[in-house]
């Protein structure tokens, strides 16, 4: 009877261990997922700035050339 409690018990531990390297897992998810958002974030503002900044050049390029009389 007592080696069956000793190998539940190695049992336990072994699931203790293993929860906690899925909790260690989870948090190293969590993190990577933050670390993505934080990037994403990042070139959709560098994007939007860039964009932004075509969109005036174009307009200034269709000014003149309006301008021109070529359009």
């Amino acid at each position: 009877m007592d080696v069956m409690i000793q190998k539940q018990d190695r049992m336990l531990e072994k699931q203790d261990q293993m929860l906690d390297t899925q909790k260690e897992m989870v948090k190293l998810q969590h993190h990577l997922l933050d670390e993505v958002k934080d990037s994403r974030r990042d070139l959709k503002t560098y994007l939007d700035q860039r964009f932004e900044k075509l969109e005036g050049e174009v307009g200034e390029m269709r000014f003149a050339l309006k301008a021109k009389g070529i359009i």
